[in-house]
């Protein structure tokens, strides 16, 4: 465990500007079971919470996980429910269409361990022909702290951007040589990479498909490799 936490340690410090010292403190304490602040919760009991609504214009099938810790719960509840609650007041007008409008949301646990939780959201919604989405967003959280790892923290140096352009970019033309690759999607921009989940050793950015991209699309980069590119980069 202390393997893992110092590598996020160490990406933060190094990449980031963002170390999370409480919960390295916390290392030197026993090991519980507790959800408090005061220690370090290793891993959560995660429970899924269904909400199923129908009426005459439109569907909801909502899927989100519950951890028991309310500071994330919260976090996680604010956000599906801004989602739904947006649907909701864009179905309200009435619609030529005869169609019934949908919303569903799964989620991933893809990392829970360590001291570190992290879930991969997908929300499909169809509107009508013309008007559908698919988008993909994700949530990271210190367990011990409750507290989430937004882009903010982790994203906003443009060195560690470009490089994870270039890896998607490289990555992507390797599995679709065949394909005229659009690289608007894939360029080191904000935008493009707000959907990241944490895992032990490393970091995953998803690209959704869009007008640029058939299908749904992953890269997952060790955290070794981005710093030690890092460091090669800047010498």
């Amino acid at each position: 465990m202390k393997k893992t936490l110092l590598f996020i340690f160490l990406i933060f410090i190094i990449v980031l500007g963002f170390a999370i010292v409480a919960s390295q403190n916390s290392l030197k304490q026993d090991i519980t079971t507790t959800t408090t602040k005061a220690t370090v919760t290793t891993k959560v009991h995660i429970t899924n919470r269904n909400v199923k609504e129908e009426i005459y214009n439109y569907a909801l099938d909502i899927n989100y996980p519950q951890t028991g810790l309310k500071e994330i719960d919260e976090n996680i509840l604010f956000q599906v429910f801004t989602y739904v609650n947006n649907f909701k007041q864009a179905v309200r007008a009435p619609s030529p269409s005869s169609v019934k409008k949908t919303l569903n949301i799964s989620y991933s646990t893809i990392y829970n361990d360590d001291n570190l939780l992290s879930f991969k959201f997908v929300n499909d919604q169809y509107m009508d022909e013309k008007d559908s989405s698919h988008i993909i967003w994700t949530k990271n959280f210190v367990i011990s702290l409750q507290e989430e790892i937004a882009f903010k923290d982790m994203l906003t140096n443009f060195d560690v951007l470009k490089l994870l352009s270039q890896y998607a970019i490289e990555e992507y033309k390797d599995q679709n040589p065949d394909e005229e690759l659009v690289l608007s999607g894939f360029e080191p921009k904000r935008e493009n990479f707000l959907s990241f989940a944490l895992a032990d050793t490393s970091i995953i950015v998803y690209f959704d498909k869009s007008k640029t991209l058939a299908e749904d699309f992953e890269i997952n980069v060790a955290f070794d490799k981005l710093v030690a590119d890092l460091k090669a980069n800047n010498k």
